[in-house]
């Protein structure tokens, strides 16, 4: 880009000065989120459960839950249940070890510093990807809320940087991490079906097995069932209206069942459209996008995934592209998951996921090897 924005992406001041202006555009429009993160009453409360609840077998209990909560902070809420794999709350016991309030005000900090590490990671344009971060209103949000979304978003980076150091086994192990919300990459075997990145997936593979080693030694023998009795109990999933998905979508229709159907076939379809004439990277920003529309349980704090997503497809990209690409990931349409009405996000995001084939045959990583585009 040359002028406009492009201007401001030629320095580090300028880079600076954009970074600033979205954080700040972000904190006025989500200020008061801050009030939950001062008080401990975040996300937060459910990985410290899953740390207290690991080895004696009542992780997915609702009652366990809650004594936690009740013990650790004096309040309850079930929309702070422990809903991650055990092996989640096993990497994290270290920082239930802390006071509540301790380990919930580190945890922020943590997740800071690994938006930043993303950022220094990212194995394209750096400057872009700290001017992206700090103008996504999810990500802010997820952040101030405690959601783990910057792990996955340093899992991504770290893995794509080690595909393209021709390390693809090594990456797909990294990337396994992001079994922590593993409802997000639903489309993600498209991808490999088409790629064939064997050693990728291999890598995938071995790393998800180590994780389902741990998840069994953290939960016990029966956790599969009892952590899917919990995700079925509707305690789990509420406010579907709200949601930034084809759920909340379908939500609104009088034949809501047959909706959601329909939406997540037709965001399949665009994304095999997208993955079919791609490259493996650009078809990756499409199993991202994809991954929210069709999730059963996203909110705002997931819709920044799309920040990998962006980061591929918007460079390069024609026109059209580009201007749909920054409005659907832009603070405008982010908002109204929380300020509502949700479906205006779910759109933007499908807008984006619509146009993604119009790019499909450019790559975001020119220097990337040939062998590696595949």
């Amino acid at each position: 880009m040359s002028t406009g924005p492009g201007i401001f992406l030629r320095s580090w001041k300028g880079i600076a000065l954009l970074s600033l202006l979205g954080l700040a555009v972000n904190a006025f429009l989500l200020g008061p989120s801050i009030q939950i993160t001062i008080n401990g009453t975040t996300d937060f409360m459910a990985i410290y459960s899953g740390t207290h609840l690991a080895f004696t077998g009542k992780m997915y209990d609702l009652a366990a839950n809650f004594r936690v909560q009740r013990e650790a902070a004096g309040w309850e809420n079930p929309n702070r249940l422990f809903l991650r794999p055990p092996f989640d709350a096993l990497l994290m016991w270290p920082l239930g070890q802390l006071p509540f309030l301790q380990a919930a005000y580190l945890w922020v900090f943590l997740l800071i510093g690994l938006t930043l590490a993303f950022c220094l990671i990212w194995p394209e344009n750096r400057k872009h990807a700290a001017v992206v971060c700090c103008w996504s209103l999810p990500l802010y949000y997820s952040v101030a809320d405690g959601q783990d979304v910057a792990v996955l978003l340093l899992a991504i980076a770290l893995a794509l940087r080690l595909r393209r150091a021709g390390r693809p086994f090594t990456g797909g192990m990294v990337i396994s991490l992001c079994a922590i919300k593993f409802h997000l990459f639903l489309l993600a075997p498209l991808l490999f079906i088409r790629r064939r990145n064997w050693r990728f997936l291999s890598g995938i593979l071995t790393g998800g097995a180590i994780l389902t080693a741990l998840s069994f030694l953290a939960g016990g023998a029966n956790w599969p069932a009892r952590y899917l009795a919990l995700l079925r109990n509707p305690i789990t999933n509420p406010w579907a209206q709200s949601m930034p998905n084809m759920h909340g979508l379908a939500s609104l229709l009088p034949w809501s069942s047959a909706g959601e159907i329909v939406g997540t076939i037709l965001v399949a379809a665009l994304t095999w459209l997208t993955i079919r004439n791609s490259g493996f990277e650009y078809g990756l920003a499409a199993v991202l996008a994809g991954g929210i529309l069709t999730a059963p349980h996203t909110y705002l704090s997931d819709c920044a995934m799309t920040i990998p997503a962006l980061l591929i497809a918007a460079p390069g990209s024609r026109d059209l592209q580009r201007f749909v690409s920054l409005f659907a990931l832009s603070p405008l349409a982010c908002i109204w998951v929380i300020a509502g009405p949700a479906w205006i996000t779910t759109l933007a995001l499908l807008a984006f996921l619509g146009v993604m084939p119009l790019g499909a045959r450019t790559t975001l990583f020119s220097a990337v090897p040939r062998r590696l585009r595949s």
